[in-house]
């Protein structure tokens, strides 16, 4: 899974953070290091792309992306994960 981000209304320096976290709020993935430098007009917009590697995603249910910026949070994204049957099982 990736994740593309489109963030406006900021200039300057940023130290970006994401955490996955479950339906009860515990985090379970966390990407930080991420950089952005040199934003100079809060009229520009910054766009980025992150590839998140492998999840843990051990049920079915609501998980949420929190997204930080300089260690404040910024927006938080809910997905849900379902069990998908395929037609014919696995091995069609």
């Amino acid at each position: 899974m990736g994740l593309f981000v489109v963030a406006g209304d900021m200039e300057g320096n940023y130290r970006v953070k994401i955490e996955f976290c479950d339906s009860a709020d515990h985090v379970l993935a966390s990407m930080d290091g991420i950089e952005i430098q040199g934003i100079r007009s809060r009229q520009d917009s910054v766009e980025f792309g992150i590839q998140t590697g492998l999840l843990p995603v051990s049920a079915p249910g609501r998980y949420t992306f929190k997204l930080y910026f300089n260690g404040e949070l910024a927006t938080v994204k809910d997905i849900d994960a379902e069990v998908l049957s395929m037609p014919g099982g696995l091995n069609g």
